[in-house]
């Protein structure tokens, strides 16, 4: 057998798929000692494929199981090069050299094969080994509750193992059982042909150019827009394989096809000569469509894992899918191994920890395969470039690659090279289970187990003094908060043909109206949080203002997630909702805009509470300064605006409202609110509602309003201007309900700062009555925002509709839309950003106003079914960098949003600029995009295909910390928000996956419809099924997100 083999108790392990990536599985555990079936579906093995690459981290698999001249034998060719090709004339631009430089670099060799000879020479061993194949055995099943997991064929027999594998590659039935739901592999909107063939075609030629290629003992790739090809030999270099990558044309549904040779002669038309040679040499060519799958949440469940394309597929522009897949065999086959072997654990104990392994086993891989998924992805852009600027900067960098100096292209990067082809599998798991078994062996299982025979007491139930009850096997928990959670179900197409008529629509519009209202929109758009802390706190003081409880706008069916909520009161309730609003915020553009200024929406006029006199606020001109009132002074005015840059604050009282003086014409305003009070909702806004309102400068802000302010017998009494005024009421009304004051105690927390945003309400009233000629200013439109906030988060009426206009056109007056007009990101080097730390801050307070109004004018149409104020393809404003650097005035470089999505989902990658907020919002931009081509007519394919892609792309673009399989979210008063912010990002993906989704299965180019609304959801007239699964997953995976929050 192995080298772990010994008289310890046998492992049965079942592998799901006779691929490459299960017979490296087998290989592995049969090495360790294990008892291996591997089960295939099809009725037998067949040579099947083209060519595949075997980089150095595959190569030294094969070398740990022995087989490498085995693979040489079987036709393997050693590449002396990788090379990267120019489409149009065939020039090299950049070479990877191969050949001994590569096994000294990477110690191993690059190996180039038939994939049939790959597989024959991996299904050979694992025969050899002692592993049994059973051909013609469908697995339509899996019982992982018990024991030991049963695998149901599809004949009704059934086989029972300690572990189950499933390595049955992308479109994986083991994967739907390990999440429990339905995952179909999501298009990228790129197909390949393939196909392979003779070398006396190409010698044919009689063409010292083909000539040179066929002898050279090297890899190809032409690059070139939208398409890349890849050329290498095979068999012993009698063969040759031609790998053609272009844009998607498959029918939705449809896998593979047979190709249109001269289809893909055409596709290719205009490309090197010696290329279009090689092309015309195919008689039949396949075409394959390229999918993949967002990270999953868990490889495992009980003792049933995954591996391969199961649960990370790659795209082949990296040459390491298959690779991937071994590693994870020979990684999961080790890890058994040493289980079986270990002397650290007692022999009976030893299976009760298989769950435990395959957790360290995904632990160990989904790094680095998400690292190699991202590559691939990274790749891609390279290879696909449109002839322009871009293009000649990255020739030029590949260029100048000398493989010392770091490069900002992964595939010519030294250090990402090392990481990739120069990782060491097995040095790396045996380290990890050395650690692994320190921690669960023999020395910290004896009291416990030997000592006093009982099973060790969780610190949770220690602390609360409750019996544990310790299983026999370690489960994964559940990510919900619900005291009674139900099992989650199995959506086969059985479930969906099942389905209402109507569930697509009526899942979009739960969607929109959980997710998009304002309304505590991550849990329940019926109550929020802080309703619920007041049921529970003061159940028997009702509200004062019966128009303080939410309803659901426009009349939509609601989703009661009130079981995902608390029903305790905690002071940070108040942000949840506050980030869940904007959440809400969707932008509705098409590619191209149309400008138009939003109308009232009908549902304000149906509400009784509507005051006709609200109408003329539509003035948004700056009112004149009261004369003789006090201005706060701004430490810096902005040339470029002629505003100053500073905020300001307001005054009002907690029980009387603020006292209003006439000097004239015009109002000042006095703040009789206690010193001390003043302080704390200051205090409290800054540092419980700032960071999802972040439009203040935190020292500036302190040094202008707190650093003196002190009045007669401790209360605060000096005559503000109105812009002063405004601003700390709408501050004060924001941040009352978490005060923990006497004055408040028997007002219930959504309601105790309704005082102030009516006294700002009424100083708005002035402004619009008292108004004279003079220009916007910035401190005004900030006094805007936070009435609109309050309006918008807490009550959605008419007023707060109305705001958020008043605040649009504010911010155009400023010219805040194009404060960062003239920078240029999109080449390699931007443009300075700033002349001195002080302009960077100014110029930041500038951008941070205009994308909270961005978001207020997105959240305010979206929820009201309206068109946009804001035209987005003129947004000529940098993303807002992180609160810690603009508080500590340190500059930081950032980047524009792109306008359409091919664009606007790489708007961040290699920024400087990284902070949370900024991601959401190109997350919220590409959503605003999805649904709008979602709403649009006659949608052709092509945008169909770049919405899916750029969705994947921004996805698999995401920081590490945004994956929500990520255990480490912390909601303190350090980190929830950065938290919140990466929750609410995933949301808003997946929210933008369902509109893309449904966008699919809509007739295109022309195709006929029935009219429809503006916000209506079109019906799905073919393929109704993938969208059906793909609209469940997203709204799946928008709840998983949601159980994410912490449930304080």
């Amino acid at each position: 057998m192995g080298e772990e083999a010994n008289n310890s108790q046998t492992f049965q392990v079942v592998v799901v798929g006779a691929g490459i990536g299960g017979l490296a599985a087998a290989i592995s555990c049969l090495r360790g000692g294990c008892e291996v079936v591997v089960l295939e579906k099809a009725p037998e093995i067949s040579p099947i494929g083209a060519g595949i690459q075997i980089p150095p981290n595959a190569a030294r698999v094969l070398q740990h199981f022995g087989l490498e001249q085995e693979i040489r034998d079987a036709g393997a060719i050693q590449v002396k090069a990788n090379h990267l090709k120019r489409y149009k004339d065939g020039k090299i631009l950049c070479t990877r050299l191969g050949g001994q430089k590569m096994i000294d670099e990477f110690n191993g060799p690059w190996f180039v094969i038939h994939r049939a000879d790959y597989h024959g020479v991996l299904l050979e061993e694992t025969v050899r080994l002692g592993g049994k194949l059973r051909t013609n055995a469908e697995v339509v099943d899996i019982n992982y509750a018990q024991e030991r997991p049963v695998v149901v064929l599809q004949t009704g027999e059934t086989i029972e193992a300690d572990v189950v594998v499933g390595a049955d590659g992308l479109w994986s039935g083991v994967r739907d059982i390990v999440l429990g739901e339905p995952s179909p592999p999501i298009p990228t909107g790129d197909l390949a042909y393939r196909g392979t063939f003779s070398r006396a075609q190409l010698e044919a030629f009689n063409d010292p150019s083909v000539n040179e290629l066929i002898d050279s003992r090297c890899t190809y790739n032409w690059m070139g827009p939208d398409r890349h090809s890849v050329f290498y030999p095979v068999k012993d270099c009698t063969a040759f394989n031609l790998v053609l990558i272009r844009p998607d044309n498959l029918p939705p549904g449809s896998r593979t096809a047979l190709g249109d040779i001269d289809e893909m002669r055409m596709t290719y038309e205009g490309w090197d000569p010696v290329l279009a040679k090689i092309i015309s040499c195919h008689d039949n060519v396949m075409k394959w469509k390229l999918c993949h799958r967002e990270e999953l949440t868990t490889w495992v469940k009980n003792n049933v894992v995954v591996l391969g394309d199961a649960c990370h597929p790659t795209l082949p522009y990296q040459a390491q899918g298959a690779a991937m897949a071994v590693e994870d065999g020979l990684v999961l086959g080790l890890l058994l191994g040493r289980l079986r072997s270990t002397d650290a654990l007692p022999e009976q104990e030893k299976k009760a920890h298989i769950n435990s392994v395959l957790k360290l086993f995904e632990g160990l891989r989904k790094k680095r395969t998400t690292t190699n998924v991202k590559g691939a992805i990274a790749n891609r852009v390279m290879f696909h470039m449109h002839d322009g600027p871009e293009q000649e900067a990255r020739d030029c960098e590949l260029a100048e690659v000398d493989w010392v100096k770091p490069c900002r292209w992964g595939w010519a990067d030294p250090g990402y090279q090392k990481k990739m082809l120069g990782f060491d599998s097995v040095a790396d798991t045996n380290n990890a289970f050395n650690r692994w078994v320190t921690e669960n062996g023999t020395a910290n299982q004896q009291e416990s187990v030997n000592g006093d025979m009982r099973r060790p007491s969780c610190t949770l139930c220690s602390r609360v003094g409750s019996q544990c009850v310790f299983p026999t096997k370690r489960k994964r928990p559940e990510r919900i908060h619900d005291s009674n959670p139900r099992p989650r179900k199995k959506h086969t197409k059985a479930h969906l043909e099942n389905l209402p008529e109507d569930a697509i629509e009526r899942l979009m519009v739960l969607i929109n109206a959980d997710l998009h209202s304002g309304k505590h929109s991550s849990l329940s758009t019926e109550r929020t949080t802080a309703d619920l802390s007041t049921e529970t706190s003061s159940s028997q003081s009702p509200p004062e203002d019966p128009q303080s409880a939410p309803e659901p706008c426009d009349g939509r069916d609601v989703i009661n997630l009130s079981h995902l909520t608390t029903n305790e009161p905690h002071p940070d309730s108040f942000h949840q909702g506050l980030i869940d609003a904007e959440t809400g915020i969707q932008e509705l553009m098409p590619w191209e805009f149309q400008n138009g200024i939003s109308p009232l929406p009908d549902i304000y006029f149906q509400e009784g509470n509507f005051n006709t006199d609200d109408l003329p606020y539509l003035n948004v001109r700056s009112p004149a300064p009261p004369p003789g009132a006090q201005a706060v002074p701004s430490p810096q005015q902005d040339s470029r605006h002629g505003e100053n840059s500073g905020s300001s604050p307001v005054s009002a009282q907690v029980t009387p409202n603020a006292e209003a003086m006439m000097d004239g014409e015009a109002k000042s305003y006095q703040l009789t609110v206690a010193d001390s009070m003043l302080r704390e909702l200051v205090n409290i806004f800054f540092d419980k509602v700032a960071a999802f309102l972040p439009i203040f400068h935190r020292p500036r802000f302190y040094g202008q309003y707190l650093s003196d302010y002190h009045g007669k017998e401790g209360t605060s009494c000096r005559r503000l201007n109105l812009e002063s005024a405004l601003i700390l009421n709408g501050v004060m009304s924001l941040s009352a309900r978490f005060s923990q004051s006497p004055q408040f105690e028997n007002m219930p927390p959504t309601t105790r700062g309704d005082q102030f945003a009516k006294q700002a309400q009424s100083i708005y009233a002035d402004a619009t009555r008292f108004q004279g000629d003079e220009a916007p200013t910035l401190r005004y439109l900030q006094g805007c925002i936070l009435l609109a906030f309050y309006h918008n988060t807490n009550h959605s009426n008419s007023f707060g509709w109305t705001l958020t206009g008043v605040c649009t056109r504010l911010a155009y007056d400023l010219g805040l839309n194009t404060v960062d007009d003239g920078i240029d990101c999109q080449s390699g080097s931007c443009s300075p950003q700033w002349t001195s730390t002080d302009d960077w801050i100014i110029r930041e307070e500038f951008r941070r106003a205009w994308w909270s109004v961005w978001e207020l004018d997105t959240f305010a149409s979206t929820v009201a079914r309206r068109p946009y104020t804001i035209d987005r393809n003129t947004i000529q404003v940098l993303l807002p960098a992180s609160d810690e650097h603009w508080f500590e005035g340190t500059p930081v470089a950032s980047t524009l949003i792109g306008s359409t999505p091919a664009t606007a989902w790489k708007s961040l990658r290699g920024s400087p600029n990284q902070d949370e907020r900024a991601w959401f919002l190109v997350a919220n931009y590409l959503m605003a995009l999805a649904y709008d081509l979602m709403t649009r007519k006659d949608v052709s394919t092509r945008a169909k295909a770049e919405m899916e892609n750029s969705l994947t792309c921004f996805g698999l673009s995401l920081p590490e910390h945004f994956r929500l399989t990520n255990p480490r979210f912390v909601f303190n008063d350090a980190n929830f928000a950065r938290s919140n912010w990466i929750i609410a990002t995933n949301i808003i993906l997946q929210s933008a996956r369902t509109y893309g989704a449904l966008t699919l299965c809509v007739p295109s180019d022309g195709a006929s419809s029935a009219s429809q609304s503006p916000g209506s959801v079109r019906s799905v007239p073919e393929d109704q099924d993938t969208s059906s699964l793909k609209c469940i997953q997203h709204a799946h995976d928008v709840v998983r997100a949601i159980n994410v929050w912490s449930p304080d």
